[in-house]
């Protein structure tokens, strides 16, 4: 579109022909950023090979991209979707690597994690399916830039920092100067609000052992993982629950 943007000298020397045809080529531009924008939040699903291990090759697996969810979910099957993802990858701050030696190869390395390495059917069906994962991780890619950003514009500076800590200063000198019933009942107050807060802890912390308990029951129930991330979750996760024991 930006290419499409002319002077005021430019347009005031175009004929009534050339402003029509302009016109049509911007609209027919627009109308494409808006397709494009569409599909950008609509989900696909397909078949692609997925290159397993030296012994076991190139496997066929169905893969499902998440816009909104920013997650490359792969599963064994169309028909075995029901069971849940086989494995996923989190796009943000991923790279796609089409391969230069195979028209059909394309990688996915993550930030962290093993990298998915690809194979499409057809050289469209792969430029389709880097494409729609390229958008995804600039997308969340940028939301996440912009919350770290605004979260460091909100910091307080080293100055506040200091004048706080005066002020903290000053403040404790004041409350050593109370009355014992003033200083009782502050005690009270900064007691309950220790209780309240450790209330608060005991809950994250039963909410976080029981979300563990309910992701290894559902480990050990499905079919046998032999995923290295899902172990590895799962060592974790046993690791962190003798922790809560």
């Amino acid at each position: 579109m930006d290419s499409l943007k002319l002077s005021p000298q430019e347009l005031d020397d175009l004929t009534d022909e050339e402003r029509t045809a302009l016109n049509a080529v911007m609209e027919r531009a627009r109308e494409f950023e808006r397709v494009e924008e569409e599909d950008a939040h609509r989900p696909i699903e397909g078949q692609l090979l997925k290159w397993t291990n030296v012994v076991k090759g190139w496997q066929q697996r169905w893969f499902f991209l998440s816009p909104d969810g920013g997650l490359l979910h792969y599963f064994l099957s169309e028909d075995k979707k029901v069971m849940g993802p086989r494995g996923s990858l989190r796009l943000i701050g991923a790279v796609v690597q089409p391969s230069g030696e195979d028209q059909l190869m394309f990688s996915i390395v993550p930030q962290q994690g093993d990298p998915y390495k690809l194979k499409a059917t057809t050289a469209k069906d792969r430029q389709l399916w880097i494409d729609r994962v390229r958008r995804v991780i600039e997308k969340h890619t940028t939301d996440v830039n912009t919350l770290v950003k605004a979260a460091t514009a909100s910091m307080p500076q080293q100055s506040g920092q200091e004048g706080s800590s005066i002020s903290r200063n000053q403040s404790s000198f004041r409350k050593s100067k109370r009355t014992k019933p003033e200083t009782d009942a502050a005690s009270s107050t900064t007691t309950t609000k220790q209780v309240v807060d450790m209330n608060k802890v005991l809950h994250s912390l039963n909410s976080a052992h029981r979300n563990r308990v309910q992701i290894n029951q559902f480990i050990e129930d499905s079919e046998k993982f032999s995923d290295p991330a899902v172990l590895r979750y799962k060592a974790a996760s046993q690791v962190h629950l003798l922790a809560f024991d």
